[in-house]
């Protein structure tokens, strides 16, 4: 199984990889008991925030779902999208913050709909914009 981890690189010559127990731990109490994959991370009113993949179950693909994160990794709240035909389960999320007009930002959020969770329509890359307020 996928699991967090984080790395340090000293003068591009010495490497040092080691897991994120307490994110491991924290999702895992979560209910991700699978895979925790793709990461994005994404700056928001002067923080930094991330999306976080996590996997419900070990080779179920229809219980991915995404988490939205704090500076350090830890979730702030499981995200529930809305989709005509009610699809589950999103993977590989990624974020994009659009300055529009002065004082105006719209998000461009992207993932991919996976084939068990949801009606054949509906599977692939998922996009959705939408504002800030």
């Amino acid at each position: 199984m996928d699991q967090l981890a984080y790395g340090t690189l000293s003068g591009f010559k010495e490497w040092k990889a080691a897991p994120s127990k307490e994110l491991n731990k924290t999702f895992q109490e979560l209910g991700g008991k699978g895979n925790l994959g793709d990461r994005n991370s994404f700056l928001w009113r002067g923080k930094k925030y991330y999306l976080q993949e996590v996997q419900g179950k070990v080779g179920d693909w229809g219980s991915w779902r995404v988490y939205l994160c704090d500076s350090e990794g830890m979730p702030l709240k499981k995200l529930d999208f809305k989709t005509p035909k009610d699809a589950k389960a999103f993977s590989n999320p990624s974020v994009s913050v659009i300055r529009t007009l002065p004082g105006k930002v719209k998000f461009v959020f992207s993932a991919y709909i996976h084939a068990r969770g949801t009606e054949p329509e509906e599977i692939g890359q998922f996009v959705s914009v939408f504002s800030d307020r």
